[in-house]
């Protein structure tokens, strides 16, 4: 990572948080994939004027800009937080195959501004049923704070607070933070596939 805030101090804000955990999102990119999408005329004088799509229109958005040419494998995150938390939650979750679980980001992209989600993971699993097996996904939605205090409207399945900025990759306590975070989403993550989809957690680390 070129720059790097690791740790707070003065400057640091959310937005850099937001950056150097999940990577930033390229204004044209989202523009671009806008146009491929099948929007309504209505739908594309919404975003045109208030930049504003409905949730599930905003899921996929995110998907499509992550898998633009030159974007961030599902699979395999560039960014190296994304990367090592995608690693740490796939062994909770005993996957297979990593291709199971995708990570995306949403800065900068209406699932950020207009629904308070800075990214997600979407986990694929089989279900029995009538002794066959059927594929599904759920969606956990992350938000990413600095705030110390309970948000009244939480609005994505978990909170991460992180007062002290980024954890730093070179601090013996990297690797436990990692693990409560991916804890959390996996609480979260049980729950939604047990159909409480507004399941609702934070976590501090």
């Amino acid at each position: 990572m070129a720059k790097s805030f690791e740790g707070g101090g003065s400057g640091y804000t959310g937005g850099v948080l937001e950056w150097e955990l999940f990577g930033d999102v390229n204004k044209m990119k989202v523009e671009e994939a806008v146009e491929e999408m099948n929007l309504t005329i209505k739908e594309k004088e919404e975003f045109k004027n208030n930049g504003y799509l409905t949730y599930d229109r905003s899921i996929e958005l995110a998907k499509k800009i992550q898998k633009q040419e030159g974007g961030s494998s599902p699979s395999d995150p560039k960014n190296k937080f994304a990367n090592d938390l995608h690693a740490t939650l796939a062994e909770k979750l005993d996957l297979e195959d990593m291709e199971d679980l995708n990570f995306y980001s949403a800065l900068k992209t209406p699932l950020d501004i207009k629904h308070g989600i800075d990214s997600f993971f979407e986990i694929n699993y089989e279900v029995e049923k009538d002794d066959k097996k059927e594929e599904k996904s759920a969606l956990v939605t992350l938000d990413v704070t600095m705030r110390g205090e309970l948000s009244k409207n939480q609005k994505a399945n978990v909170i991460i607070r992180m007062q002290g900025g980024a954890p730093d990759p070179d601090e013996a306590d990297y690797e436990q933070k990692l693990e409560q975070i991916a804890e959390a989403i996996k609480k979260a993550f049980e729950n939604i596939k047990n159909g409480n989809k507004f399941f609702k957690t934070d976590v501090t680390v």
